[in-house]
């Protein structure tokens, strides 16, 4: 059943078809995936690597290796790597009916850049990601009257938090959007005795304990609530499909008259949601993989394995640095051989497999490895595998993700603005942002990205500094502006100023303790 137009939403049986939907296989498949995207940028891979040794090893090794899995965050690494079109601010001018002052403290009260850096890495793990720009009841601040008071917050979303009904026109564009639960149980119980309840149980707050809570409760815990939001209509359905009055407008209605999303996609076809991807994802956890069988190998075939042969022996002998063997050997009985046998396993060959891996993995990510050495030394204690994504450069074009962000990032601002001016007008936004006053209706302002730069050690940027200035390429304020990217010109020559004021009085302070000194010598 097709969606057709938003007043379709109205009818029970209508969410109740939706509600199965959800549900369903194919959808939870989607979210399956996201979630665990998601999970693992989180740091939560233990239970992924966990699974894929399951597929192949008994459950008894499986549980010996526990304190031996590789958690080596590879695809967080990578993300961050290839999240880089908000590595430096943008320069935002202002364009048409809002002031520069006023379009300013409107992206910084909003936590802009944060957000947006956060949207950027979402949509490099997962593909899409929606941005939420939620309204928030600050009930901490209240007018005279003790009503309530509101402000905004923009909150990029995973995946597996939403589900679209697809524009009937335009699939690739949302006609509606319901914020749905979603929580996948844990794959692979964690085997620690450590943590493991009565029964062999795990309870942790991810996972939760079947009970609702009001104490930081688990989002596994918590009762199935649906919310509609589209462009006409906004209310929250429970699992039966009825509305329930108590969490939705009294008219049913979206206050702003807008979708508050904004999304963000790489590569559709034709659909909403956009496919791949799965080659980082899976190559992160299958490097974990090879990662933990040399760790466990090195535990198995690291000491030697005792053996002695004889007449006569027991069957069984404790070896240890404190321990003796004594036997009495008859005349005509053998000699006993004692010793210890040693695998000598090809550790390194297995370890460079996974650099080998790795470097295949990041060149078809548009990421091209440099040489590395992943020796230890004095001087230097980077891994292979760590300096090998922190020297990778990014060979694909980020002017496509820029573009991405460019025509997105207004639209997130206009968004926030219908929220800011309906609560300011009905004198209920909070006083912080109350003071940027009223957001002209139509404002538009201009998106410049900085250049991406290229990995380079302190060292290396020092001389690249030094050198740019050697040649008078750069200003002292040009230097100063590539060694901090976050700062804009204004505060580079602030931040100059500053510097030549302290090069001043520590001057003054050494010429004074030098005539000082001649007085004394005097």
């Amino acid at each position: 059943m097709k969606i057709h137009n938003e007043e379709m939403i109205l009818s029970k049986e209508v969410r109740s078809m939706l509600i199965k939907e959800i549900e369903g296989v194919e959808n939870v498949g989607r979210k399956r995936e996201a979630f665990k995207r998601y999970e693992i940028l989180k740091d939560r891979i233990k239970k992924y690597i966990l699974a894929n040794l399951l597929e192949e090893l008994d459950a008894e090794t499986v549980q010996d290796m526990q304190s031996r899995i590789a958690t080596v965050n590879i695809y967080k690494k990578v993300v961050g790597k290839k999240a880089r079109v908000y590595r430096t601010t943008p320069k935002r001018e202002a364009t048409d009916k809002i002031t520069q002052k006023q379009l300013d403290d409107f992206i910084d009260k909003m936590s802009l850049n944060v957000k947006m850096k956060k949207a950027n890495k979402y949509l490099e793990a997962m593909l899409n990601t929606d941005v939420f720009v939620r309204p928030i009841k600050e009930v901490q601040e209240m007018t005279e009257n003790r009503t309530a008071k509101y402000s905004y917050r923009v909150d990029p979303m995973p995946p597996h938090k939403y589900d679209v009904i697809q524009d009937a026109n335009d699939p690739e564009k949302a006609m509606g959007y319901i914020l749905s639960p979603f929580h996948e149980q844990t794959a692979v119980s964690d085997q620690n005795p450590a943590t493991r309840e009565q029964g062999g149980a795990v309870s942790n707050f991810r996972d939760g304990d079947g009970k609702n809570q009001a104490i930081a409760d688990s989002p596994a815990d918590q009762a199935k609530e649906y919310v509609w939001w589209g462009n006409r209509y906004h209310f929250t359905f429970n699992k039966d499909g009825d509305i329930i009055s108590a969490l939705s407008p009294e008219d049913g209605l979206n206050p702003i008259g807008r979708l508050p999303f904004e999304s963000l996609a790489k590569d559709r076809d034709g659909e909403f949601w956009a496919l791949g991807g799965e080659d980082l994802i899976e190559g992160s956890i299958l490097i974990n993989t090879i990662l933990s069988d040399i760790y466990y190998i090195a535990k198995m075939h690291g000491t030697g394995l005792f053996y002695l042969f004889g007449k006569g022996v027991p069957k069984s002998y404790k070896v240890g640095p404190n321990q003796a063997i004594t036997m009495d050997v008859a005349e005509g009985d053998p000699t006993p051989t004692i010793g210890f046998a040693n695998a000598n396993p090809q550790l390194n060959e297995h370890k460079n497999l996974v650099e080998q891996y790795l470097a295949i993995l990041l060149t078809t990510n548009d990421l091209e490895p440099g040489s590395v050495q992943g020796q230890l030394s004095a001087t230097s204690s980077n891994s292979g595998v760590q300096e090998m994504i922190m020297k990778s450069e990014p060979v694909g074009s980020v002017e496509d993700d820029q573009e991405i962000f460019r025509n997105a990032e207004p639209n997130i601002a206009k968004i926030a603005a219908r929220w800011h001016n309906l609560y300011l007008g009905k004198g209920l936004l909070v006083d912080r942002l109350a003071s940027i006053g009223k957001i002209p209706e139509g404002f538009d302002y201009s998106i410049k990205f900085g250049a991406v730069q290229q990995f380079m050690s302190e060292q290396e940027k020092l001389d690249v500094i030094s050198k740019r200035l050697e040649v008078g390429l750069d200003t002292m304020v040009d230097a100063i502006m590539l060694d901090n990217p976050d700062l804009n010109e204004s505060e580079a020559q602030e931040k100059l100023k500053k510097s030549l004021e302290e090069k001043v009085k520590r001057a003054k302070e050494a010429m004074a303790n030098m005539i000082e000194g001649d007085k004394d010598g005097d």
